[in-house]
C-alpha cells in the first residue's frame, strides 16, 4: 500500500492517529527503565545515548526507536516524550551528537554529524537490542537521520534483503527542513542530495504554522523521487518546535501532552507497511570527512540586513483582497516605493518587526511611500485580533489565503520582505526580522524616492 498519491489512504491514516491519540497512563511511566549507554563510533569519537527501556511486551515488542537530535540538541522535553513511549511498549534511545562532537546547537551543528558514524550508531543499537529500528528527528536533523540511514542500508545492502528483513522500518520526520540552506528572497531553494537520493519509508510531520508547510508539497515530491513511501500529518493550529517551545500555545501544549501517543501509533503503522520492492540502494552518499578543528569550531552571526536583490524576477505580480475588502493590484501602485513583507501572527520575528515598519510608516506621511504586508494563509478574523489585542498598525493588510503568493515571490522563510522601486522594480530584499526603522534602511528608501 503507498499513501504517496492517495489521498483516500492519508485520509484513514489520520483518522487511525486521531483514534488512538489520548493523555498517556501515569503509572506507566513508573514501569520505563533508565539506561545511559556511551557507543564508540570512532578513535575520537564516543555518543552518550540515553536509553529508555520498555517492561511491556506490546504494543512495541522488538521495535526501538532512535532519536537523532535537531539543530537545537536534545531537551527535557524529547526526554519525557521518550520515557512516555517506553511506558507504552517501545524502546528509545536519545543520541547525543552534539556533545559526541563537541559542537554547539547551531544550525552548522548538523553538518558535523558524519554518516558514517550516523550509521554505525543505527547498527550498534540495532545488534545490541535485537530489535528492529524506527529513526526520528526534527529540523535540520532530519538531514543527518538521511545521510546516516542511506549509509546504513548501502552497508548492510549486501547481507539483508530489505523485502523481507527490514531492520530499519522508517523514519518519523518532524517539521523537517530539507534544503541546503534558507534561499536569499527571490531564489530557488535546493534540496540537499540525501533527500532526492532517500528510500525509506517516512511519516512526515508537518506543523501547518510553518513556513515550510507551504512547501510540503515540493518536499513530498523530492523524498519520493527515488522510491521512499511517504505519509504526511498536517496539525493545524501549531508551529516547529511545538513540543519544546519556550513560547507554547495552549494548543501546542496539549498536542505536545499528545505526542508520545502519535509517535507510538506511528511506530506501529511503520511495522504494519508492506514494501513491495526491495529498496533500492545504487545511488551512492558522497563519504563525508570529519572538518578541520570541528572541535574547535566556532559560527559567527551576522545581523540581517537589506541587500541588492539576487533574484531572477525585476517585477512580480500581487493582486490580492486586502483585510478591508479592497482589491489591492500592485501595477496600480507605480510611482510609490513599496515595502512588500510576507508575515504571520504566529511568527515572533514577524511580530517583533511590525513596530519598526509602522516607525517607518510613520517617518515617511507625506511620500510615495507604501507598506503592503501579505499575510499567509491566516483567515481575517485572526488577523484582526491579533492587530487588536498585540500589535497597532494602519498599513495594508493583504490576505494570501492559499499561498499562490508566497510561491510566486519565492518566499521560503517569514518574514521575507522586498523594496520595490517607484517603477514597480525589486531593488533589495531581505529574510529575517530587522529594524525597518533604523538609519540604513532610512537611507535606502530615501535613496529610491529621490530616483
Amino acid at each position: 500500500m503507498n499513501c504517496t498519491n492517495n489521498p483516500n489512504c492519508r485520509l484513514r491514516l489520520l483518522w487511525c492517529l486521531v483514534v488512538f491519540l489520548g493523555v498517556f497512563s501515569i503509572a506507566g511511566l513508573v514501569c520505563a527503565k533508565k539506561l545511559d549507554k556511551v557507543y564508540e563510533l570512532s578513535a575520537d569519537v564516543e555518543v552518550s545515548v540515553e536509553g529508555y527501556k520498555s517492561p511491556a511486551r506490546k504494543p512495541g515488542t522488538g521495535i526501538a526507536i532512535i532519536w537523532l537530535p535537531s539543530e537545537n540538541g536534545l531537551d527535557r522535553q524529547q526526554k519525557e516524550i521518550a520515557a512516555n513511549i517506553a511506558s507504552m511498549g517501545t524502546d528509545v534511545y536519545l543520541a547525543d551528537l552534539h556533545s559526541a562532537y563537541f559542537v554547539a546547537k547551531t544550525s552548522s551543528s548538523i553538518k558535523q554529524f558524519l554518516p558514517q558514524h550516523v550509521a554505525l550508531l543505527i547498527e550498534k543499537i540495532q545488534v545490541d537490542s535485537g530489535k528492529k529500528i524506527v529513526l526520528i528527528s526534527s529540523g535540520l536533523g532530519v538531514i543527518a537521520l538521511l545521510k546516516g540511514a542511506r549509509q546504513w542500508q548501502q552497508q548492510s545492502a549486501k547481507r539483508v534483503n530489505a523485502k523481507t528483513d527490514r531492520k530499519l522500518l522508517g523514519a518519523i520526520l518532524i517539521s523537517g527542513k530539507y534544503y541546503s540552506k534558507t534561499p536569499e528572497p527571490g531564489a530557488d531553494g535546493v534540496f540537499e542530495e540525501i533527500v532526492k537520493q532517500t528510500n525509506l519509508v517516512i511519516m512526515m510531520v508537518q506543523p501547518k504554522n510553518s513556513p515550510w508547510f507551504w512547501k510540503l508539497k515540493s518536499a513530498v515530491k523530492a523524498l519520493s523521487s527515488n522510491g521512499s513511501n511517504i505519509f504526511t500529518w498536517v496539525i493545524p493550529g501549531i508551529r516547529d518546535r511545538f513540543y519544546y517551545r519556550p513560547d507554547a500555545t495552549e494548543t501546542e501544549i496539549r498536542v505536545a501532552a499528545k505526542m508520545a501517543t502519535l509517535v507510538t501509533k506511528t511506530v506501529q503503522i511503520l511495522s504494519r507497511y508492506q514494501i513491495d520492492k526491495k529498496l533500492e540502494v545504487k545511488k551512492a552518499v558522497k563519504k563525508e570527512r570529519p572538518p578541520k578543528n570541528s572541535r574547535r569550531q566556532e559560527v559567527v552571526y551576522k545581523d540581517r540586513i537589506l541587500i541588492p536583490y539576487q533574484g531572477k524576477f525585476d517585477t512580480l505580480p500581487l493582486n490580492l483582497p486586502a483585510l478591508d475588502n479592497i482589491n489591492v493590484n500592485i501595477k496600480s501602485l507605480k510611482g510609490q516605493v513599496l515595502l512588500v513583507n510576507f508575515w504571520a501572527s504566529w511568527c515572533p520575528p514577524c511580530v517583533h518587526e511590525m513596530p519598526s515598519m509602522q516607525k517607518l510608516s510613520d517617518l515617511l506621511i507625506g511620500q510615495p511611500f507604501k507598506i503592503l504586508a501579505v499575510n499567509m494563509g491566516e483567515k481575517p478574523a485572526i488577523i484582526r485580533k491579533f492587530l487588536k489585542e498585540s500589535v497597532s498598525v494602519d498599513f495594508t493588510i493583504l490576505l494570501d489565503l492559499d499561498g499562490a503568493a508566497l510561491t510566486r515571490w519565492k518566499v521560503y522563510a517569514f518574514p521575507t520582505s522586498y523594496i520595490l522601486d517607484k517603477n514597480g522594480k525589486i531593488r533589495y530584499a531581505v529574510f529575517g526580522a530587522i529594524d525597518w526603522s533604523s538609519k540604513s534602511v532610512l537611507r535606502i528608501v530615501n535613496k529610491l524616492l529621490a530616483e
